[in-house]
């Protein structure tokens, strides 16, 4: 009698230091609805079939108590237990032996909880949790004489709590050779634990904006390379007028459709930087983006339209950058002094209904076995100084030509 009460007294105090000794953890980002200690009483109803045998009703009521809690820094998800479990089933076929069966089981139990991660649905998968439930009954009562009283048990489904305490459930359940899907309620006594997603909500948000910029940025660098040296090498730009802007038409062995491309000044700032507007146009689609760049050409800021906030994002151009490499480039734009090392001769070119005499400007490059042939059509009445231009690698293996098709004015600033 007094081991009895010994055994009695050590499981009660087991359970309320446990169920104590969670109550003081910090909250969690992603957690359960369960402390340890918790006890968890529940009745399934089931739509089941003996094996062999038309369908029949059951009934599962069952008592469980979390024992543990398994979690990772600020992630604990999920909870470990055992419970006790009944079987009452009535069957509907008469080639049973009996109309009624039932036992009782012990299982052990697991529950992977979402709690925390509300934010990534409308607010369902918050409260719910998956759960499974594996071990062994016995049948006081059988369906059939000759089955065995000993019974394999499995269920598992999902809970969905209406709040910390009562959910709903649904699954699927198998009482040895009786199976079937179910619906049940269970009841949560004692404390929820603390859980607390906020932060890592900032962070995740936070970081989802960091790579959404840094894809911008990449994408930025595309089409300012494009609008930089469209013809293989950056020719002079001073040319440009505040708000005078070019549109080129560029082509390539590689693109099927034709390329729209566009670069606007937008204004000249007193320590001689400039703001300028590129854009890229294909298959419908319009890319823009505006950036600030200083005399020595060195990239300062850029800005673009964030579509997944659907409002104006900006980008500082800094030595710590991944694409360091290119803020600090250094840039020699070829002059009307250069054209003497390159001018193959002149030639007169039309241009939205404009004639312009163009210097022909060549330039061959070889690196190892290939060799780049360069063909610029130049002119100082043209804002950039480029009319058109062609390049070819390996004698047409690869190749891109570009022509300015219009030369636009009072340009501003499309990002604000």
């Amino acid at each position: 009698m007094h081991s009895k009460k010994a055994v009695i007294i050590t499981v009660a105090v087991l359970l309320c230091s446990t169920t104590g000794a969670f109550s003081q953890e910090e909250s969690v980002i992603w957690g359960s609805w369960y402390s340890p200690g918790n006890v968890i009483f529940s009745a399934r109803g089931a739509y089941e079939t003996p094996s062999g045998y038309s369908g029949g009703l059951g009934i599962y009521p069952g008592a469980e108590v979390i024992l543990h809690k398994y979690g990772f820094e600020d992630v604990a998800p999920i909870d470990i237990g055992v419970a006790a479990r009944g079987h009452f089933g009535i069957g509907a076929d008469n080639a049973l032996d009996n109309s009624l069966s039932a036992g009782v089981g012990g299982v052990a139990t697991f529950h992977l909880g979402f709690r925390g991660l509300d934010f990534l649905d409308p607010g369902i998968l918050g409260k719910l949790e998956y759960f499974a439930e594996l071990g062994l009954g016995f049948d006081i009562i059988k369906y059939n004489e000759n089955d065995s009283a000993l019974r394999f048990v499995s269920m598992t489904g999902f809970n969905y709590f209406l709040n910390p305490s009562f959910a709903v459930s649904a699954g699927y359940n198998q009482w040895g050779n009786i199976s079937g899907g179910f619906l049940g309620v269970q009841l949560k006594i004692g404390p929820t634990p603390k859980v607390d997603s906020t932060q890592f909500e900032a962070d995740i948000r936070t970081s989802g904006r960091i790579m959404m910029t840094q894809m911008y940025v990449s994408q930025f660098y595309a089409i300012y390379w494009y609008a930089f040296a469209a013809g293989g090498f950056y020719f002079d730009d001073s040319t440009y007028e505040v708000g005078q802007g070019t549109v080129w038409s560029l082509t390539s062995s590689d693109e099927n459709e034709e390329i729209r491309l566009e670069r606007a000044l937008l204004s000249i700032e007193d320590d001689g930087s400039k703001w300028w507007r590129v854009a890229f146009s294909r298959e419908g689609d319009r890319l823009v983006y505006e950036y600030h760049i200083a005399p020595d050409y060195q990239l300062l800021k850029m800005r673009f339209k964030d579509v997944s906030e659907n409002k104006v994002g900006e980008y500082e151009f800094t030595k710590e950058t991944d694409e360091a490499e290119y803020e600090s480039s250094d840039v020699e734009p070829i002059t009307p002094e250069d054209y003497a090392e390159y001018k193959a001769g002149t030639e007169r070119i039309k241009v939205a209904g404009d004639t312009y005499e163009c210097d022909v400007l060549k330039h061959t490059y070889s690196s190892d076995s290939d060799e780049w042939n360069y063909t610029w059509w130049a002119s100082q009445d043209v804002p950039g100084s480029l009319v058109k231009f062609y390049w070819e690698l390996n004698n047409g293996e690869d190749w891109m030509q570009g022509e300015l098709i219009e030369i636009t004015r009072g340009n501003r600033p499309e990002l604000k």
